[in-house]
């Protein structure tokens, strides 16, 4: 029996198409057929099958082979020396994976009646029996052949990640069972592509039967290896980083979170509000005249002014020439009034709720945008980034003063929208429905 490993879907339809192609029977197994896995897998181990699979499908699963198949091997290899002698081949070389498999050839040829005598029988290094013909002189040709037992595994790409390769030769050779694994590859694999012509230098030339030139050897080996290694180190630190990046954020959402929780929880959002009030007060005057400093008075004040008359409607005309000490609590004076004023229209209940959920929807809003930010800055820092942790430091910097901005502007955006938003007198007809996204309601409940 023989399997087939790949690394996706594609490459096994490919091959699939490949054997169908030549005529060869075997079965598919993948994601896209998982509903047949119980099948393939038990018909894995007969005699003759083909399974060509990804390595993730049927994992945790052995592939059980079937009883006597070593046997019923052995005697097809016998079968074959046969047509092998009757087409005119004199020797023939058979290149064993191990002793114990070499001991059976060897003791199924000599119980056969073969023309086939053993010339030599290398156990040690190279692991090869020799068979020649009793008449050489009218079996002048020769030919190499592999002798294998038990599952024979085959691995269409090597994988970045040594431990997939390990686990894909493990499928054969199980539980003292023998067995076989190969990789054939390309240069134009994943992990070959950036070799350079250099590391032809690395292996033997040699050609198949077929007369297709490939190359082999150890030094080949050892150098998939240190690639492999090199890949795994590489695979390693992208995944610290991206660690990296998620503690930043995670902190983040759960400071919001947490905050948003604690709002929908409160019973009274009034002096929540009265604190955004002051906060957005401070801000106005910090904005306009920064540490209370006077540079250009007119021009100063008349920038708070037009902020105040577009945002809140409200005329600040009663705090010109007013002491900067008392300029704070004149701002907050103000918004407070053109609250009250929108206050007015509703229910102490109605307004409380109406206040809640405009500051949820807008603070979601906004959320979703600091999101999309954030995920360009960590795509950005990806691309650019050159300093290593100092790259790091740098987005968590600046992520977070994101956060603070984000945080500012849920209520430069909710302040106005609540001194702004429509009514009626109470009792007349509800104000209007303020929803919440679908997926943030997700979140809450």
């Amino acid at each position: 029996p023989v399997l087939i490993g790949t690394h996706s879907i594609d490459e096994c339809e490919a091959i699939s198409q490949l054997l169908t192609s030549d005529g060869i029977d075997h079965n598919l197994l993948n994601a896209a057929n998982d509903l047949e896995e119980d099948r393939i897998i038990r018909e894995a181990g007969l005699l003759g099958s083909v399974t060509v699979a990804t390595d993730m499908a049927g994992r945790g699963t052995d592939i059980i082979l079937d009883a006597g198949l070593d046997g019923q091997i052995t005697s097809n290899y016998v079968r074959l020396l046969g047509d092998l002698l009757d087409d005119g081949v004199g020797v023939v070389t058979l290149h064993c994976p191990t002793n114990e498999a070499a001991e059976i050839l060897l003791s199924a040829v000599s119980s056969s009646d073969l023309g086939y005598r053993v010339v030599t029988a290398t156990k040690d290094r190279e692991i090869k029996v020799v068979l020649q013909a009793h008449d050489v002189a009218t079996h002048g040709r020769s030919t190499d052949m592999d002798f294998g037992l038990g599952l024979f595994m085959i691995g269409a790409e090597a994988s970045d990640n040594a431990r997939v390769d390990h686990q894909l030769i493990g499928r054969s050779g199980r539980q003292g069972a023998f067995g076989t694994s190969q990789f054939f590859l390309s240069v134009e694999d994943s992990l070959l592509k950036d070799i350079g012509p250099s590391s032809t230098t690395l292996a033997d030339t040699r050609s198949d039967s077929a007369g297709r030139m490939f190359r082999e050897g150890a030094p080949l080996n050892r150098h998939l290896e240190q690639l492999q290694e090199n890949a795994e180190k590489d695979a390693e630190s992208r995944r610290t980083k991206i660690e990296e990046y998620t503690r930043v954020f995670e902190a983040q959402s759960f400071s919001y979170y947490r905050s948003r929780k604690d709002i929908l929880c409160m019973e009274d959002f009034q002096a929540f509000l009265g604190d955004l009030v002051a906060a957005k007060a401070a801000q106005l005057l910090q904005r306009y005249f920064p540490g209370k400093l006077v540079d250009d008075y007119p021009r100063q004040f008349a920038g708070l002014s037009e902020e105040l008359d577009l945002d809140y409607n409200v005329s600040a005309s009663s705090l010109r020439g007013a002491d900067l000490d008392l300029m704070e609590e004149g701002i907050a004076g103000l918004l407070n009034e053109r609250l009250d004023r929108t206050r007015e229209r509703f229910t102490n209940s109605e307004f409380n709720e109406l206040s809640t959920l405009l500051y949820l929807q807008t603070s979601d809003e906004l959320w979703k945008d600091h999101i999309s930010h954030v995920q360009s800055l960590i795509l950005t820092t990806q691309l650019c980034g050159v300093h290593g942790r100092g790259d790091m430091a740098a987005f968590t910097l600046i992520s977070f003063e994101s956060y603070d901005l984000f945080q500012t502007r849920i209520v430069d955006s909710f302040l106005p929208k609540l001194a702004g938003f429509p009514g009626v007198a109470t009792g007349g007809p509800q104000p209007p429905q303020v929803e919440l996204f679908q997926d943030v309601m997700q979140i809450v409940i």
